[in-house]
C-alpha cells in the first residue's frame, strides 16, 4: 500500500514537473496574444476607415457583377430564343414564298382555262345569240299548242275524209242497191199486174167452163135448124165440131196462178219494205255524209285560222309537207334546246372558273395579307434581336468593366492590407495554440488531483487496517 502512495506521489510530481513548461508556454501564449490582440485593437480603428468601405465597395461590386451576370445570361437565352424565332419566322416566309409562286401559276391556269371557256363562250354566242335563242324557242314554245292542234286537226280531217269517202261509196252502193231494188220492185210489180190479168183471164175461163158444163144439157137439146134458145140461131156449127170441156185443167192452172200470183204479192211487198228501209238508210247516210263534210268545213276553217296565227302556207289534205314543217319545227325545238342547254353549260363553266379564280385570288391575297404580317413580324423580330445583341454585348462590356474594377479593387485591397490579413492568420493560430495548450495543462492538473485523491483514499484506508 505504502508502495503504492509513493507511485502516486511520483507521478504527482512528474505531472507537477510536466506542468511548469506548460505554464510558461501557456504565460508566453498569452503575452503573444494580448500583443496581437493590441495590434488587432489597432488595426481595427484602420479597417473601420479603410477596409470596411473598400470590402463594402467590393461586395457592392460583386452583387452588380452577379445582376450582370444574370442579365446577360438572361440576355442571351433571349437572344438565342429570338434567334430560334427569326429562323422559323425566315423558314415560314419562304414556305409562303413558296406558296405566292404557286398561288401565282394556279392563277395563271386558272385565268388560261377562264379565257378559253369566255371565248368558247363567245364562239357560242356568235354561232347562236342567246337573246335571240330564247325569244325563238319562246315563240316555238307559244306556238307548240296550235301545231299540236294541226297535227291533231290533220290526223282528224284525213280520218274524217276517209270516212267521207267511205259514206260517200256506201252511200254509192246503197243508191246502187236501191235503184236495183227499185227495179226488180217495179218488174215484179209490173209482172204481178200482168199474172193478175192472166189470173183474170183464167178465172173467166173457168166460169165459162163452169156454165160451159151447167150448159151440156142445153146443148144437147139443140138440133140443127132449131133455133137457140140463148141467142135464137138456128146454126149450130159448133155441135158438130164441139169437145167436151174438162175444167179441172183450168182449175189446177188457176190455182198455180194464184200461188204464183202471192208469190209475186209477196216479193213485192218484201221489195217495197226492202226499198223504203234502204231509202231510209240512204237518207240516213245522206245525213251522215252532210254532217261529215261539215266537220270537214269545219276543220277546214280552223286549219286557215291556225295557218294564219303559225304564218303556214301548206294545205290541210298536203299531210307530207304539213309533217315536214312540224317535224322541222320540233328539230328546230331540239335543236334549240341543246344550243340552250350549250349557253347554260358555258356559262356555269364559266361562272366556275370564275369561282375557282375568285377563291384562289382569296386566298392568294391572304397568303399576301398573312406574308406582310409576317414580314412584319420578321422584321420587328429582327430588330428585337439585334437590340437584344446589342443590349447583351453592352452587358458583357458592363461586366468586363466591372470585372476589371473588381479586380484593380481587390488588388488594391490585397496590396493595402495584405500583412494584415497575415497577422489575423497568426493570431488565429496563437490562440488555437493558447486553447490546446490550454487543454494540455488543464489535462495533468485534473490527473494530478485525482492520483491525490487517490492517495488520501488510499492512505486512508491504510490507516484504517493499522487501526
Amino acid at each position: 500500500m505504502q508502495q503504492q502512495l509513493n507511485q502516486l506521489v511520483q507521478q504527482q510530481e512528474q505531472q507537477r514537473a510536466q506542468r511548469v513548461p506548460l505554464q510558461l508556454a501557456l504565460e508566453k501564449t498569452r503575452l503573444e496574444q494580448q500583443t496581437q490582440a493590441d495590434h488587432m485593437q489597432q488595426q481595427l480603428a484602420l479597417i473601420d476607415e479603410q477596409v470596411t468601405p473598400l470590402d463594402q465597395h467590393i461586395a457592392h461590386l460583386q452583387a452588380t457583377q452577379a445582376e450582370r451576370r444574370q442579365t446577360s445570361e438572361t440576355a442571351g437565352q433571349q437572344c438565342a430564343q429570338q434567334q430560334t424565332a427569326l429562323e422559323q419566322l425566315n423558314a415560314e416566309r419562304r414556305q409562303l414564298t413558296a406558296q405566292t409562286t404557286q398561288y401565282q401559276q394556279r392563277l395563271d391556269a386558272l385565268t388560261g382555262e377562264l379565257t378559253t371557256e369566255q371565248q368558247r363562250q363567245q364562239a357560242l354566242e356568235i354561232a347562236s345569240p342567246q337573246a335571240a335563242l330564247y325569244q325563238r324557242m319562246a315563240t316555238l314554245a307559244d306556238l307548240r299548242p296550235a301545231r299540236q292542234q294541226l297535227s291533231t286537226l290533220s290526223v282528224l280531217y284525213h280520218q274524217t275524209l276517209d270516212r267521207l269517202e267511205q259514206q260517200r261509196k256506201e252511200h254509192a252502193n246503197g243508191q246502187a242497191q236501191w235503184f236495183e231494188l227499185q227495179q226488180q220492185q217495179e218488174n215484179t210489180h209490173q209482172q204481178y199486174q200482168q199474172h193478175q190479168a192472166q189470173l183474170l183471164e183464167v178465172e173467166t175461163i173457168v166460169e165459162l167452163e163452169k156454165r160451159i158444163v151447167s150448159l151440156e144439157a142445153e146443148r144437147a137439146r139443140l138440133q140443127s135448124g132449131t133455133p137457140c134458145p140463148l141467142c135464137g140461131s138456128t146454126d149450130h156449127p159448133a155441135i158438130a165440131q164441139y169437145q167436151r170441156v174438162t175444167p179441172c185443167k183450168t182449175e189446177r192452172r188457176l190455182m198455180e196462178m194464184r200461188a204464183k200470183s202471192e208469190a209475186l204479192y209477196t216479193a213485192s211487198t218484201e221489195l217495197n219494205t226492202r226499198v223504203a228501209s234502204l231509202g231510209e238508210q240512204q237518207q240516213r247516210q245522206q245525213q251522215a255524209i252532210t254532217q261529215t263534210e261539215q266537220q270537214l268545213a269545219d276543220q277546214q276553217q280552223q286549219w286557215q285560222q291556225l295557218s294564219a296565227l303559225l304564218a303556214l302556207d301548206v294545205t290541210l289534205s298536203d299531210a307530207e309537207r304539213l309533217n315536214s314543217w312540224l317535224s322541222a319545227c320540233d328539230e328546230e325545238e331540239r335543236q334549240g334546246q341543246q344550243w340552250l342547254l350549250q349557253h347554260q353549260q358555258a356559262a356555269r363553266t364559266v361562272q366556275q372558273a370564275k369561282d375557282r379564280l375568285a377563291a384562289l385570288q382569296n386566298e392568294q391575297q391572304q397568303a399576301q395579307q398573312q406574308q406582310v404580317r409576317l414580314d412584319e413580324r420578321y422584321m420587328l423580330s429582327k430588330k428585337n434581336h439585334a437590340e437584344s445583341l446589342q443590349q447583351q454585348q453592352r452587358l458583357q462590356q458592363q461586366w468586363q468593366d466591372g470585372e476589371k474594377i473588381l479586380g484593380k479593387q481587390r488588388a488594391q485591397r490585397l496590396a493595402l492590407f495584405g500583412d494584415q490579413i497575415s497577422r489575423e492568420q497568426a493570431n488565429q493560430q496563437a490562440t488555437e495554440q493558447w486553447q490546446k495548450a490550454q487543454e494540455q495543462l488543464d489535462r495533468p492538473a485534473t490527473t494530478a488531483t485525482a492520483a491525490e485523491r487517490t492517495a488520501t483514499a488510499g492512505g486512508a484506508d491504510l490507516a484504517a487496517s493499522a487501526g
